[in-house]
């Protein structure tokens, strides 16, 4: 899992620093980093605990969902590239949010992690959500799309980052305790 959230770690830093250009080098970039983090999150699930598999795999295959739309299905706008990052902000938030509920009957650190990722990812997706409207109109207006482009490979990005940022925490509260060894 150190690995994995490293990888997520770097991803999502990478997602951060782009400065937007052209929308399909940006949203295929987005992309790809979608489906290195989603690769790790699907193989982090894989040597994770066995309750914790099922939502690893979740949120694996939701950024790979992500990232394979818009490889194969391009957006045509700063509005459906944003669009489609708030959706799978909210959908992680949503997985994220049930199994941190589930997992305070059983580990409280586990528990707090789920729920912070999830209050990270929800934040951003409803920001987003109120951006998108108004990315329309700046688009309209202005036929600027930059804005738009740029937030959400920031919001995409800080969620990696959160995310991949947990993984390191609880492989490093694996590492001091053996007896939670393969915890996610």
């Amino acid at each position: 899992h150190f690995i994995c959230g490293l990888l997520m770690i770097a991803s999502g830093g990478l997602a951060a620093a782009i400065e937007p250009d052209a929308l399909s080098s940006v949203a295929t970039f987005v992309a790809w980093l979608l489906l290195a983090s989603g690769s790790a999150g699907l193989a982090a699930s894989l040597r994770g605990r066995y309750s914790e598999r099922t939502v690893d795999m979740i949120l694996g295959v939701l950024s790979l969902a992500a990232g394979a739309e818009l490889v194969l299905m391009p957006p045509g706008s700063g509005f459906s590239l944003t669009a489609l990052i708030t959706t799978w902000l909210l959908a992680r938030a949503s997985a994220e949010l049930l199994a941190g509920l589930l997992a305070s009957f059983r580990d409280e650190m586990l528990a707090a992690a789920r729920l912070a990722r999830a209050g990270v990812d929800l934040l951003l997706g409803l920001l987003c959500l109120i951006f998108s409207g108004a990315t329309g109109l700046v688009e309209t207006l202005f036929g600027w799309p930059a804005i738009s482009v740029r937030w959400v490979t920031l919001a995409a990005g800080a969620s990696l980052i959160a995310a991949g940022g947990v993984h390191v925490a609880l492989a490093g509260k694996a590492g001091r305790h053996p007896e939670n060894a393969g915890g996610s």
